[in-house]
């Protein structure tokens, strides 16, 4: 059996997938640098604290 070449369409797919991951990540990394530079009052607010934050940008908050 001979391996399939990917299409365009493969490639696109994959393009695609590539770069909404990428965006996500800058998105959660630009999220998170927001939030470090909040002072302690700020983020208390929020109903959170500094080793809260990775949590937060990666999971979201719980309900």
């Amino acid at each position: 059996m001979t391996a399939r070449l990917p299409t365009q369409s493969d490639t696109r797919r994959w393009l695609a997938y590539g770069l909404g991951r990428l965006a996500a990540r800058l998105a959660r990394r630009r999220a998170e640098a927001e939030l470090r530079a909040m002072d302690e009052r700020e983020l208390r607010d929020l109903a959170l604290d500094r080793g809260g934050i990775v949590y937060v940008v990666q999971r979201g908050r719980e309900r």
